[in-house]
């Protein structure tokens, strides 16, 4: 039920989007149309299990052996991941601290190759560096900029 809910979320996101002026549709366009797409391949997975749930992560519902102190530990730390994303956000910028933030958490938390980091950051990188061009974005200035005038801050 939810999975469907989801599939019709991400499809009236996409069709409101398409009807958006200049360049500012392709962003709901594109969240809508990968979202529905990503749900539709859940729902029939949901409905090939023939309502059995498939649960290979964590559930904190069904998990009760688990300390309430370390769930609070494990969301705090996820909260404090994005406190210092926000904080690097306003010191170096959007870009510098998205990549930043990448490549560090997916080194510290994912505990991935440095290989697999390089690749998803130049990915990462330049997908900002194409929605930057083709909205015509620009990014205020950060507190590292006001201090040293360097271009790629921005």
């Amino acid at each position: 039920m939810f999975t469907t809910l989801l599939a019709v979320f991400f499809l009236i996101f996409g069709i409101i989007g398409a009807g958006y002026i200049h360049n500012a549709w392709i962003y709901p366009v594109l969240a809508g149309s990968i979202g529905f797409v990503i749900t539709l391949i859940q729902l029939v997975r949901d409905l090939k299990a023939g309502g059995k749930v498939e649960s290979t992560g964590f559930d904190i519902e069904a998990e009760r052996s688990v300390p309430t102190g370390l769930l609070y530990r494990r969301a705090g730390k996820f909260v404090g991941w994005i406190i210092a994303y926000y904080v690097t956000i306003w010191l170096t910028g959007f870009k510098l601290a998205t990549i930043l933030y990448f490549i560090l958490f997916l080194k510290m938390e994912g505990q991935a190759t440095l290989r697999t980091i390089l690749l998803l950051s130049v990915i990462m990188f330049a997908f900002l560096v194409l929605f930057e061009i083709l909205l015509g974005l620009y990014w205020p200035d950060n507190l590292l900029q006001s201090l040293i005038k360097l271009p790629y801050l921005n």
